[in-house]
């Protein structure tokens, strides 16, 4: 049997401890085995096991010690299926996704398949970038494969490496390939890369660089993009997205024939439905090794115990356990590979906000009551209008106005995709006469607001709005809403009780959202709590814009004040009463 089908057999018998995720990947595996529309060649798959074993590298401990490499289980399967999956008679993998602690020979894997796809499975003037966010992270994997190179007399003598440029060319047979590293910032329009690596893809804001190479690949058969990384803190970023949908695909409730996925990660339950069995498995040293498939493992099938391995990994659960706060953020999601964004001074949990997220739109409340709430940015920056419907489960919804000329600017200053939110309808761009489009155009804010009462036939209780940049809205305001227009201070003491009443109510799952409204979301993930002397709390940013929250919180202090009371009664409904007092005092 080739190593592969028997370590994706080990992992679905049970006889090596996984997780969840893991499991279906190597149950994909034998599941495609029986399909005729692909074929497994193992032949390919040992060939690319066999080079990587004749591969050697230095004991990490012994600096001057060079020793063979020798594949473990998950190892072989990662490098034996991307390399031996073939359909219509081409590789059948162009993409892959790998994720998995750190200290699990990421880089060193990537190291791997760079110096296999430029020396064996290679074409003419082969193209193969090592690329990430920073300069730094990108040689980290290229290192890896001139250490390869430097520690095999053979492959030296084919390759010239070119530290200073971080380059290196191989000259095998004439095939004149390049092994080139590259940041996040570097142009490579045009390129035509037969192998491109995105190391910690979590540190990707946007898919700029993948779908750079992915496009770059088009009508390139056999050419293969490699993303491979730790879980992250953004769950709004790309890799987020790629994580969850890579997830379905290993799962197979998402069909993606050319996607292969590798995910080593632990199995947690909610910790909202089950706090007590979140903590215990949270802290349970068999669930660690679930997502640390080398650190943690001797064998394939004998977990390790020396002590020595794990000294450093110990140490970290101790502060995280103790200390809390962002020990145990960066240990859940460095060490535990736990996508997660909660800190200490978090406004919310990205896991509870996520769980609020519904299907649902503000037309499906045409004709209810709402609260506005309007963050009236300066006159150049990101204005947001909120309201909220304030339902049993109240709904949420935002949308954001940005001058028309300023977006390119406010995109690479906050490092934010509001392109693509324009071109999703959670941004509109405004140009109206005498901005230019580098103003903006509160006119056509105030005609935003009218159209959404009159289209959705709201019913405005009343308006919430920071007092800075409102004075000249006010007036036509007014004039738009038969409502109270009400100033929200903009400190702790006027927004502490309705900032943590909205913090308790989203930790309950009981607000809703429209679960597309990326910008939203994003802004939520941007924001803390920031405290005063007294203790009282407001919502404060950490990075990014948080003027959706703002907008959140003004309308939110209205539904918190208001919550409970009757409604003001009408005048017809107030001289009914009047009536029926008067009639009761005559019978007396």
């Amino acid at each position: 049997m080739d190593a592969v089908t028997a370590y994706a057999r080990l992992v679905v018998s049970g006889k090596r401890k996984t997780g969840a995720t893991e499991r279906a990947c190597c149950k994909r595996h034998l599941d495609d085995l029986k399909r005729k529309d692909l074929e497994w060649r193992p032949e390919a798959a040992e060939a690319v096991i066999e080079f990587a074993n004749m591969l050697q590298y230095h004991d990490e401990n012994d600096g001057n010690t060079l020793k063979q490499l020798q594949l473990c289980g998950f190892q072989k399967f990662i490098l034996g299926s991307i390399f031996g999956w073939y359909k219509n008679g081409i590789r059948r993998f162009s993409e892959t996704y790998i994720q998995m602690a750190r200290k699990n020979g990421k880089s060193f894997f990537s190291g791997i398949c760079a110096a296999y796809m430029s020396y064996i499975d290679t074409v003419e003037d082969a193209q193969i970038y090592c690329t990430a966010t920073k300069k730094q992270q990108a040689n980290i994997v290229w290192k890896e494969v001139a250490k390869f190179i430097r520690n095999d007399p053979d492959l030296a003598e084919l390759y010239d490496i070119k530290e200073y440029c971080s380059e290196i060319y191989c000259r095998k047979d004439g095939a004149n390939s390049i092994i080139k590293a590259l940041s996040g910032d570097t142009k490579i329009d045009g390129f035509k890369p037969w192998l491109g690596i995105c190391d910690e893809l979590h540190l990707h804001k946007t898919n700029q660089m993948y779908k750079t190479l992915l496009d770059g690949q088009v009508g390139l058969q056999n050419s293969l993009i490699i993303a491979i990384t730790t879980a992250g803190f953004d769950l709004t970023g790309y890799c987020y997205q790629q994580y969850k949908f890579a997830k379905q695909v290993a799962f197979q409730t998402q069909k993606k024939d050319s996607l292969f996925v590798y995910i080593a990660e632990m199995d947690l339950p909610d910790s909202q439905a089950d706090p007590t069995g979140y903590e215990k498995a949270l802290w349970d040293e068999d669930n660690w090794a679930k997502a640390n498939p080398l650190l943690f493992w001797d064998s394939d099938t004998k977990r390790t115990h020396d002590e020595n391995k794990l000294a450093k990994f110990h140490s970290a659960a101790i502060d995280a356990k103790v200390k809390g706060g962002d020990d145990l953020r960066d240990f859940l999601v460095k060490n535990l590979d736990c996508w997660t964004t909660v800190g200490t001074n978090s406004l919310v949990s990205i896991q509870d906000w996520t769980a609020c997220g519904t299907d649902k739109t503000l037309a499906d409340y045409e004709g209810s009551d709402c609260y506005i709430g309007i963050d009236l940015s300066s006159k150049n920056d990101l204005t947001t209008v909120a309201i909220l419907v304030p339902e049993e489960r109240p709904y949420i919804y935002t949308h954001s106005f940005l001058p028309e000329h300023k977006l390119d600017e406010h995109i690479r200053r906050d490092n934010a995709p509001y392109d693509v939110w324009y071109k999703n309808g959670l941004i509109d761009l405004t140009n109206g006469p005498g901005t230019y489009g580098v103003i903006l155009d509160y006119k056509y804010i105030l005609q935003w607001i009218r159209q959404t009462i009159e289209t959705y036939k709201l019913n405005v209780l009343e308006v919430g709005y920071d007092q800075s940049n409102a004075a000249t809205m006010l007036p036509e305001l007014a004039e738009i809403v038969s409502c109270d227009l009400t100033e929200v201070g903009q400190y702790p003491k006027s927004l502490s009780d309705a900032t943590q009443n909205f913090r308790d109510t989203v930790r309950a799952r009981a607000v809703e959202y429209d679960r597309g409204n990326e910008l939203m979301s994003w802004s939520v993930v941007n924001t803390v709590v920031a405290r005063n002397v007294y203790q009282q709390i407001i919502a404060d940013k950490v990075r990014g814009r948080i003027d959706p929250v703002d907008a959140v919180m003004d309308a939110w202090k209205l539904y918190f004040l208001n919550r409970g009371q009757e409604p003001e009664m009408t005048y017809e409904e107030s001289m009914e009463s009047w009536r029926d007092i008067n009639a009761i005092l005559g019978k007396l």
